[in-house]
C-alpha cells in the first residue's frame, strides 16, 4: 500500500509481510492520539490486507480499546466461567483465572459464527509468549474459495449451513468456558459470503463439531460437503503465519479469514490480551 499519512510522532505507512494479506504498521505510535487522517488510513490498509501487526510497542488495555475502536465498536459475547475485569477486553491464556481457550493446538476456526452476526473483527496482545510453539496461522478463505475446484465452488454458492455452540463438558473446562443451558446458541449463515465493504468473497464455516448441516440436505451428504470445502482450507497455501514476539499487537478481519494455533508446551506461560470488534456503524 503506497498510501502514508503524517502522525504526531512520524509517517504511518505499511510493510507487506506473508503472502499478500498482512501487512507490519510503520511509523505508528500507539500511545499518540490518533488522528482522523490516521484512523482512515489505518482502515484503508486494513480493507486492503485483512492483517495489520504492530510490534515492539507497550500496549496498555485504554490503547488497545482505542485502537480497536478506529475498526468497529468492543463487545465481549463469550460465555467465559470467570468474568475479564473490564468490559472490553479478556485473556486468551493458560495461566489467568479470565483466560479463556487458551490452552493446547486450535485448528482454523471462524469466532463466533454460532451468533447471528460473527465478530468483524478480533486483536490480540503479546503478554507472555512460551519460548517455541504457540504460532497462529491465518488463512485467507478468498483465495481458498478463488483456487477450488469449478464444481465445488459453484455447488456451495448458493447453500446455507448452520453452525451451534454446544461444548462437552471436557472442552467448556479445558476453554475455561460455561456450557450452561442458555449458552446453547446456533445460527444459519451463507456457506459463501460477500464483503460489502469490498465485494471480497469468503467461506463461513466452522469445524467440524460446530457446523454440521446444511439446509435441504441429509445429514451425511451435507457432512461429506462440508468436509471438502474444509479439506480445500487446510491444503491452502494462503496462509502468513505471525510467530508471536512480547509486545506484539495483531489485527484481523474474522469475517475473512481463518486463524488457528499452532501447539506450545502448557507448562510454559502464554497469555494475550484479546479484544473482540463488531462492524462500524456506517
Amino acid at each position: 500500500m503506497s498510501a502514508s499519512v503524517s502522525t504526531a510522532t512520524g509517517r504511518l505507512a505499511f510493510r507487506p509481510v506473508g503472502p499478500g494479506f498482512a501487512a507490519e504498521i510503520i511509523g505508528f505510535d500507539i500511545a499518540a492520539p490518533i488522528t482522523p487522517d490516521a484512523a482512515e488510513t489505518l482502515r484503508a490498509a486494513y480493507r486492503q490486507y485483512q492483517v495489520l501487526v504492530l510490534r515492539g510497542q507497550p500496549v496498555s488495555p485504554d490503547q488497545q480499546q482505542r485502537f480497536g475502536e478506529v475498526f468497529g465498536t468492543t463487545e465481549i459475547r463469550e460465555y467465559n466461567k470467570v468474568q475479564p475485569k473490564d468490559g472490553y477486553s479478556s485473556h486468551v491464556s493458560n495461566v489467568l483465572p479470565d483466560g479463556v481457550f487458551g490452552q493446547g493446538e486450535l485448528r482454523l476456526h471462524m469466532d463466533q459464527l454460532f451468533f447471528p452476526e460473527p465478530l468483524a473483527a478480533l486483536m490480540l496482545y503479546a503478554i507472555d509468549i512460551p519460548a517455541e510453539g504457540g504460532d497462529t496461522l491465518f488463512c485467507d478463505t478468498s483465495q481458498v474459495l478463488a483456487a477450488m475446484p469449478a464444481a465445488l465452488r459453484d455447488r456451495i454458492a448458493t447453500l446455507t449451513a448452520r453452525t451451534g455452540r454446544h461444548y462437552d463438558a471436557e472442552t467448556a473446562q479445558r476453554y475455561n468456558v460455561s456450557i450452561a443451558p442458555e449458552t446453547i446458541v446456533h445460527n444459519d449463515h451463507k456457506l459463501v459470503w460477500q464483503e460489502p465493504e469490498t465485494g471480497r468473497r469468503s467461506l463461513w464455516i466452522g469445524r467440524r463439531e460446530l457446523t454440521r448441516s446444511i439446509a435441504g440436505m441429509a445429514d451425511d451428504a451435507a457432512q461429506a460437503l462440508l468436509d471438502q470445502v474444509r479439506a480445500c482450507i487446510n491444503a491452502s497455501t494462503a496462509i502468513y503465519r505471525h510467530k508471536w514476539r512480547p509486545d506484539d499487537l495483531v489485527l484481523w478481519n474474522n469475517r475473512t479469514l481463518q486463524h488457528a494455533r499452532e501447539p506450545f508446551d502448557n507448562s510454559q506461560p502464554r497469555t494475550l490480551r484479546r479484544t473482540a470488534l463488531m462492524a462500524r456503524e456506517a
